[in-house]
């Protein structure tokens, strides 16, 4: 005999009916939405007292580092960064200025431009990224548990799963990890070199 009491599905699906956010619901939205603006707040303000880079910088520089060849199009960029491609432009302009990023025609089509990352770009990533990791985990990770971490990954690749993207972020941690290896490698034989 089924069980009278209603499950929590049921319970969610009813307080949907008038169309609005129910009060658990409202109060993740907010959370994340908040939790957003606090997190990159704080991970800008870290890079910017031990580099010359804003968190959009950083992220411009990691997606070209971890491109095939280092170069994207600048509005395969641009998508993935800010939407807008004005704004990628002018972000792109002040980096290459740096001397951290060029930018080159496309081969394919030459209305497009391709944003590569240049050797001193690459130095810079390698030098900025490991107190750029010391902040990731003491501004977010440190905050949750093992559990906590595990189950905000599940949800947030839920949520990207519904819209298309979970392909997309398997690939990215992929080439990271293979990446992370292979410096791991490299670090090992360069000590035991030494």
């Amino acid at each position: 005999m089924p069980s009278e009491e209603p499950t929590p599905e049921l319970i969610r699906e009813k307080e949907h009916d008038g169309g609005w956010l129910t009060p658990a619901e409202l109060r993740t939205w907010m959370a994340f939405m908040a939790g957003i603006y606090v997190v990159d707040t704080a991970l800008d303000r870290d890079l910017r007292t031990f580099s010359e880079l804003s968190h959009n910088d950083y992220k411009i520089l990691s997606l070209l580092s971890n491109a095939p060849g280092q170069r994207l199009r600048m509005s395969k960029l641009a998508d993935l960064v800010f939407g807008s491609r004005s704004r990628l432009t002018y972000q792109v302009t002040q980096l290459e200025r740096a001397g951290l990023v060029r930018r080159e025609e496309c081969s394919t089509d030459k209305r497009g431009a391709v944003a590569v990352l240049t050797p001193q770009g690459q130095h810079v990533l390698r030098t900025v990224a490991p107190k750029h990791v010391a902040s990731i985990r003491r501004i977010f990770f440190d905050q949750l548990t093992d559990e906590q971490v595990k189950v905000l990954g599940e949800a947030l690749l839920a949520i990207l799963a519904g819209q298309g993207w979970a392909k997309v972020l398997e690939s990215a941690l992929k080439r990271e990890l293979m990446r992370g290896q292979n410096a791991g490698e490299g670090k090992a034989e360069r000590q035991a070199r030494s």
